[in-house]
């Protein structure tokens, strides 16, 4: 099972998922928190949400839920409502993905090759485009395991 984050964002209570497939942001989160970490930002792991990985992961365990619009929330069209998620201020992600940009910038990432390096610094900027727009509004967002 290859696992990845989505970005989910949440402005007055419309919660808007950005898919896209960002396996090496997951794979090197470990060494990304660590990077993180020297530079006083928070890490990525304070981002992460899991009641839709939690949801999917029960899914697969207890099979597919009966078909059954009143389960779905009428907020988010989806099983979880809005506040069933834990939401952050964009603009703190908005802080530790603009300074894991500018440490990617300055080189390869310890245990990743050139690259993946290249494509790590495309799935962060990918994320900071995400995020700046609803940063500047006041949002939250969370990063969603898939």
């Amino acid at each position: 099972m290859n696992l990845s984050y989505w970005v989910q964002t949440c402005e007055n209570w419309t919660m808007t998922n950005h898919p896209g497939e960002r396996p090496l942001l997951f794979r090197h989160s470990g060494t990304l928190d660590g990077v993180c970490s020297r530079l006083g930002v928070l890490p990525l792991i304070t981002f992460v949400d899991e009641a839709n990985y939690e949801y999917r992961l029960c899914d697969e365990v207890c099979g597919e839920p009966e078909e059954d619009e009143f389960l779905l929330d009428p907020l988010t069209g989806l099983p979880l409502r809005v506040e069933d998620n834990r939401w952050f201020a964009a603009s703190r992600g908005l802080e530790t993905f603009s300074a894991l940009r500018s440490q990617l910038l300055r080189g390869v990432l310890p245990g990743c090759n050139a690259a993946d390096t290249a494509a790590l610094r495309s799935e962060v900027a990918e994320v900071l485009s995400i995020l700046e727009p609803v940063a500047a509004r006041g949002g939250r967002f969370h990063l969603c395991v898939v």
